[in-house]
């Protein structure tokens, strides 16, 4: 890494990363937002509550397919159009817990959170910034809250909680998942 960004990483305690498709890294910290390097290492910028996110702490990153990065933060999420702007999804879009882990299923972004899962619904499109207001968080019944873990495998994703591990399966377009609990 070039300095700037490692004394930056020195300076936070760092929570998550990302690889983006284009090259890019994206790290996330308890205290500093998040910092964005480019391929050689070098910082590409930096995103924090001085630039539009709700908190420093930035507990989870996602890559969309679109080139978005996802962050998962102490009060809400943000989706960072990573070569232009920044969306917040926090309590006023329906997200009213800490989120603690993201997840890409189904065409959809799942929200693990301290109050349960959660799914995004709305349309976010490549190019379509009018569609970046309908963005709402729903909450998803039928699991327990303090939800650890999203882990994508195959067709379901598995669900690390406070009670054990779930499965979510369901496909594109389903408007209720189906959770099983794996015996374990």
């Amino acid at each position: 890494f070039a300095p700037a960004a490692s004394a930056w990483a020195a300076a936070h305690q760092l929570s998550s990363a990302v690889r983006l498709g284009d090259g890019r890294v994206a790290f996330g910290s308890f205290d500093g937002g998040l910092l964005l390097l480019d391929a050689d290492g070098s910082i590409a910028g930096q995103v924090d509550s001085s630039a539009g996110l709700s908190s420093d702490t930035v507990s989870a990153l996602l890559a969309d397919r679109e080139g978005a990065l996802w962050a998962a933060m102490q009060s809400g999420i943000a989706r960072i159009e990573t070569g232009s702007s920044l969306s917040v999804l926090d309590a006023r879009r329906g997200l009213t817990s800490t989120p603690t882990a993201l997840a890409r299923h189904t065409g959809h972004l799942w929200i693990g959170s301290h109050a349960g899962l959660f799914v995004l619904r709305g349309g976010v499109r490549a190019g379509d910034e009018s569609a970046t207001p309908s963005l709402r968080a729903e909450r998803v019944p039928g699991l327990p809250a303090r939800l650890w873990a999203l882990t994508p495998v195959a067709s379901i994703v598995l669900i690390g909680t406070a009670r054990g591990v779930f499965e979510l399966r369901g496909g594109e377009g389903e408007t209720t998942p189906a959770f099983r609990q794996v015996p374990g």
